[in-house]
């Protein structure tokens, strides 16, 4: 039993937690798993998740994170394609791959120049 409390305290502490920005109160999800939930799956009980305040910066007041309801499902269902599972998986190997390419072609080429 108090493994399980401890393992609650936990949870509520670490992965859920209360913060302040200014005087709101605001509520922080650090579980991958909720938050998957809450941007995903339940979306429609969420979607009024942040009471976000325009600060004049265009760029910032279209983030998909800080746009009020009707607008966020609309770049939502706009951005959906984008984030297959398979164009993630592309993304991730590219930039897995390019780096050791990168390092590997600046080798060759110093190699090369120091041979000559």
């Amino acid at each position: 039993m108090l493994q399980v409390t401890l393992a609650l305290v936990f949870l509520l502490i670490v992965l859920i937690f209360c913060s302040y920005e200014g005087f709101v109160p605001a509520l922080v999800v650090g579980d991958p798993l909720l938050l998957r939930d809450i941007y995903v799956k339940d979306f429609k009980s969420f979607s009024d998740r942040i009471v976000s305040n325009a600060t004049g910066n265009p760029l910032w007041d279209k983030m998909m994170l800080n746009t009020p309801e009707e607008e966020w499902k609309a770049t939502r269902t706009m951005m959906s394609p984008v984030f297959t599972t398979s164009r993630l998986k592309a993304m991730i190997t590219k930039n897995c791959t390019l780096r050791p390419t990168n390092i590997c072609t600046r080798l060759l080429l110093g190699g090369e120049k120091k041979a000559s």
